[in-house]
């Protein structure tokens, strides 16, 4: 998709459930909650952790791909733990 875009001059509108699938291909992003637009634009702008927090219910941090610079989505495991057995 990004080579169509980059060397034919393509506009590509993909619809992507995987957000750091999403984030190493697009250039901008659309923020949907129950079919409204919630946010809309560049990836650092369009994503935040309270956006993950409140329109996917996800406890994340989001970080700087080294090699890219595209935001890469570090979910926290809020699963309660059980101690172990003393």
């Amino acid at each position: 998709m990004k080579e169509l875009n980059e060397h034919h001059d393509v506009t590509v509108v993909a619809v992507l459930h995987d957000l750091n699938h999403a984030a190493t291909i697009a250039d901008h992003m659309v923020v949907l909650d129950g079919g409204r637009v919630v946010r809309a634009g560049p990836l650092w702008e369009a994503l935040d952790e309270a956006i993950l927090a409140d329109v996917f219910g996800v406890d994340a941090t989001i970080i700087a791909d080294p090699r890219t610079a595209a935001p890469v989505i570090l979910e926290h495991d809020t699963a309660p733990t059980t101690p172990p057995p003393s």
